[in-house]
């Protein structure tokens, strides 16, 4: 049985426990993640890789083993995502338009209009532990979204998961990201002087088409892991990933990326001091990054093009930095984070 419960218009504060992102109504959405990224060329020999594209090639690299443009078009969802404690505004992003209690599931569905047309779909339970939202067409300040995503919160806030079935993000300047059959998770653990805390990705599909036309990435699988005990000076992380890559760049051929050993041993220089990062194009170049080369503000990449190896010594700065993962809700410059 549904009854009506609430019809008019009620002006929303977009808001996210779990998101640091400024949500003032009427505050544009998260910055397009790739109106900055320059794509790698070709090498001049018309390798994939080699020795004069490769740096470029590994900021590419190193921007996605860190779920950069993931973790941005998430917090696009998250920032625009109304929980039930919502507050009023005057400088509406969403109106609520219908709120329909529905007794047979004990659930809420909520209807909302966009501030630049469109809908949003809520349905939620009284303890808001598993959500569906349901986007068409959502229009904010330039940003329009299209959506079928779960977010579910395991009590205690141990875990949230969100389960991107269909989510295509189109930004200002033509530039159109999309996530299909994907799963984050982020799972938190506190016992005494211990944190626990993982963020994963799965992703079936990855899509990000701009004027360069478009990047593909596909089967990814990515870990990062924080472990501390008892203080930040014996904070543990590691990061590893798979997936495939297709681009303008790579010419629509595929390119396979691993981390054969995870990259870990996050020293005092705020870098880590091991772990390796691998991509072998189909035209059979490739590079290797290597972070255990006895300095830890270095670290070496091997170049293979045209059946020649070449090998160089990059600092990481020129390089790029691997994410330091900080724990959620705590100042990370006190575990050496700047990221």
């Amino acid at each position: 049985m549904k009854t009506n419960m609430t019809v008019g218009l009620l002006v929303l504060l977009a808001s996210c426990s779990s998101s640091n992102n400024d949500t003032s109504p009427g505050r544009p959405l998260a910055d397009d993640p790739g109106a900055d990224s320059i794509p790698p060329a070709l090498s001049t020999n018309g390798s994939i890789i080699g020795v004069d594209n490769y740096q470029s090639v590994l900021t590419e690299l190193i921007s996605l083993l860190n779920s950069r443009p993931f973790d941005a078009v998430k917090a696009t969802f998250e920032a625009l995502e109304p929980y039930p404690e919502f507050t009023n505004s005057s400088d509406p992003t969403l109106i609520l338009i219908d709120s329909v209690e529905d007794s047979d599931r004990n659930k809420t569905i909520r209807t909302l209009s966009c501030k630049s047309g469109g809908t949003y779909t809520q349905t939620f339970g009284p303890d808001s532990v598993h959500i569906e939202s349901n986007l068409e067409q959502c229009g904010i300040d330039g940003t329009v979204l299209d959506a079928q995503i779960e977010r579910i919160q395991i009590p205690r806030d141990t875990e949230i998961v969100f389960d991107f079935k269909n989510y295509t993000v189109s930004y200002s300047g033509d530039s159109v990201h999309a996530l299909k059959g994907v799963r984050s998770a982020i799972k938190r653990d506190r016992h005494g002087g211990e944190v626990f805390q993982k963020l994963e990705w799965n992703i079936d599909l990855y899509e990000h088409t701009g004027n360069g036309g478009t990047t593909s990435v596909t089967s990814l699988q990515s870990t990062m892991l924080l472990e501390l005990v008892d203080s930040p000076a014996l904070t543990k992380r590691s990061i590893e990933a798979a997936f495939e890559l297709s681009a303008p760049w790579t010419l629509e051929q595929s390119v396979t990326i691993t981390t054969p050993e995870a990259f870990s041993n996050f020293g005092a220089s705020g870098t880590y001091e091991s772990g390796i990062l691998k991509a072998i194009a189909a035209d059979g170049s490739s590079l290797e990054l290597n972070a255990d080369n006895g300095d830890p503000l270095s670290v070496t990449v091997t170049v293979v093009e045209a059946g020649t190896t070449s090998s160089f010594t990059n600092t990481w700065a020129a390089t790029g930095s691997l994410r330091c993962f900080a724990p959620a809700s705590e100042a990370p410059e006190l575990y050496g984070c700047d990221l």
